[in-house]
């Protein structure tokens, strides 16, 4: 069982760690002579980092289901 507060510390971290990824996927493409030499590379993290957001979706949704109940919340 994951408490409230408890959620709020992981989706605080996870923003951060998320707005990070994007940052370095950012500055990687930014600094990639030829796009296409690191295509699979790039989609690659583009799946990570969506994969990152949709966890961080799943919290926000249990923090908001949280909203209208007591109970602590299951990890």
């Amino acid at each position: 069982m994951v408490s409230r507060r408890e959620l709020e510390r992981l989706i605080v971290l996870g923003l951060g760690e998320l707005r990070q990824a994007e940052v370095d996927l950012e500055n990687r493409f930014r600094n990639v002579p030829s796009p296409r030499d690191e295509g699979a590379s790039f989609v690659s993290s583009l799946a990570d980092l969506k994969a990152q957001a949709e966890r961080l979706e799943a919290m926000l949704g249990a923090l908001e289901n949280d909203s209208h109940s007591a109970t602590p919340l299951a990890a």
